[in-house]
């Protein structure tokens, strides 16, 4: 999730439009930024202009809810065609840093 925060972070710099508010998940209340924009997939010859909007929900710099939509538009043998996704990331549990449990996690999922 960490990585796609740090995405979204330098995305919202570069945008057109940008919101901000307050948001309340799981009984905490933080900051709610919304980003919309225009974005490109690939490069050189297959690059395809799409559109995104990203938000998230932060409380003390924590991110809570994250959500990603992105919609690309291509040509494939004559025909349009177009592909978006959805990516809804969300806290389960909200508590302090405890270092040998992410530790586990990591080594459960194989990225350690």
């Amino acid at each position: 999730m960490w990585q796609l925060v740090r995405w979204w972070q330098q995305a919202i710099a570069t945008v057109g439009e940008r919101k901000t508010g307050t948001c309340s998940y799981m009984g905490y209340t933080g900051e709610y930024i919304e980003s919309t924009g225009m974005t490109s997939l690939g490069p050189g010859s297959v690059e395809r202009p799409g559109t995104y909007c990203a938000s998230v929900c932060t409380v003390r710099g924590v991110p809570l809810k994250l959500t990603v939509w992105g919609s690309i538009g291509t040509q494939m043998g004559g025909q349009s065609a177009l592909f978006s996704v959805e990516l809804n990331i969300s806290a389960v549990t909200v508590g302090p840093f405890n270092e040998a449990h992410y530790g586990e996690i990591l080594t459960k999922v194989g990225a350690k």
